[in-house]
């Protein structure tokens, strides 16, 4: 039965959707700096899986470690989902603290630190995909004497593959 408590999933959601913008916005720029880390992320979001209440109930984890699991935000974000949707009681606040934490100070931080690495993103994607820029003199006429690096952040969009230059925008 739905009950009067119902109403609480949207903003569970929202915070839940806001927590785990934050994890991809740093995750995807350790992606693109760190190539191998595409290969470890399955196996942290299953141990993460597990280290939630995801498969049991919150009830099964003890009482003496119950403190130091429900730091954990998706812990107390998966048991209130529970107490909401299938027992028709309010979520506790202290077990959705950490997930509201995380939330309003991860989310701001994240997207600022995504917005600064982003800048270098094209560079490092150029140079991991094997392409070497070079100081090609086609290519800094093109772009009125840019360094070939900056070549590729540039507006005239120009693209620098081995020693060959491309216009794109003819």
């Amino acid at each position: 039965d739905l009950t009067i408590y119902t109403f609480l999933f949207a903003p569970l959601f929202v915070l839940q959707v806001s927590m785990i913008t934050a994890i991809v916005l740093i995750l995807s720029i350790w992606n693109v700096r760190y190539r191998d880390v595409r290969y470890g992320l399955p196996f942290i979001i299953q141990c993460w899986m597990y280290a939630s209440p995801v498969v049991y109930p919150l009830s099964l984890v003890p009482e003496k470690w119950r403190t130091l699991y429900l730091l954990n935000p998706m812990a107390g974000l998966i048991n209130s989902y529970r107490l909401i949707l299938l027992q028709g009681q309010p979520p506790k606040l202290i077990e959705i603290l950490p997930a509201i934490i995380f939330a309003f100070i991860g989310l701001p931080l994240s997207y600022f630190y995504f917005k600064k690495a982003e800048k270098s993103f094209a560079d490092i994607i150029w140079l991991n995909a094997g392409w070497q820029p070079t100081a090609d003199s086609r290519c800094q006429s093109v772009v009125n004497g840019c360094s070939a690096v900056s070549c590729l952040r540039s507006e005239s969009a120009v693209i620098l593959k081995g020693a060959r230059c491309i216009n794109l925008k003819n």
